[in-house]
C-alpha cells in the first residue's frame, strides 16, 4: 500500500508536502502528529518521526519511519481542553459574581461611612486598642485632622498613661 492511503483523509495534502520536503533535502527528518487510517478505514491518531537515508551525493537509499498510536493521549488532551474550557466558564462566572457582590458591598460601605459621618457624636472603633476607624465628629472633639488618629493607639485620647492603663484592666 501507498503510504498516503494510510494517511487520513483530512491530513493528506499535509502529508503530501512534509513527504515532498523529506525528500527534496528541505529538511532531514519530520515529525508530527496527524491522523492515520486502518485497514477498517477506522481512524487514529498517531505521531510519525521519520528521516530519510541518503548516500554521498545526497540521493535517498531509503526512507525510515515509526508512527506512535497515540489515540489515547489525544482523547485525554480533548478532555483537558474540554475540562480547562469549563473551568475558564466558571471562573469568568464566579469573576461576575464576585464583582457583582464586591460593587453590593462597596455602595453598602458608602451608605454606612455616609451614616457614620453624620452622626453628632463621636464613634470610633478600635482592635486591640488601636484606632481602626472614626468618624469626623470624634475627631473635631479631640482636636484631630481628618484620619490623623488612625492607626494610633487609644491611650492618644487619654490624659495620662495611668488613665488608659487603668481603663485596660477594667477590659481584662
Amino acid at each position: 500500500r501507498d503510504y498516503f492511503t494510510l494517511v487520513a483523509a483530512a491530513d493528506t495534502a499535509n502529508a503530501r508536502q512534509r513527504f515532498g520536503q523529506l525528500v527534496s533535502q528541505e529538511t532531514q527528518s519530520v515529525s508530527y502528529e496527524r491522523r492515520y487510517r486502518r485497514a477498517d478505514q477506522s481512524e487514529f491518531w498517531g505521531y510519525l518521526s521519520g528521516s530519510a537515508f541518503r548516500d554521498a551525493d545526497g540521493h535517498i537509499l531509503g526512507l525510515v519511519g515509526v508512527i506512535d498510536d497515540i489515540t489515547a493521549w489525544k482523547a485525554a488532551e480533548d478532555r483537558l481542553k474540554q475540562l480547562n474550557a469549563e473551568l475558564e466558564s466558571r471562573i469568568a462566572r464566579r469573576t461576575a459574581e464576585l464583582g457583582a457582590l464586591t460593587e453590593s458591598l462597596r455602595a453598602a460601605n458608602t451608605e454606612q461611612q455616609a451614616i457614620f459621618d453624620a452622626a453628632k457624636i463621636g464613634i470610633m472603633l478600635t482592635d486591640h486598642r488601636v484606632i481602626r476607624r472614626c468618624n469626623r465628629t470624634l475627631e473635631r472633639m479631640f482636636g484631630y485632622d481628618p484620619d490623623e488618629l488612625l492607626g494610633h493607639p487609644t491611650a492618644i485620647l487619654y490624659g495620662s498613661a495611668a488613665a488608659f492603663a487603668e481603663v485596660g484592666e477594667m477590659g481584662t
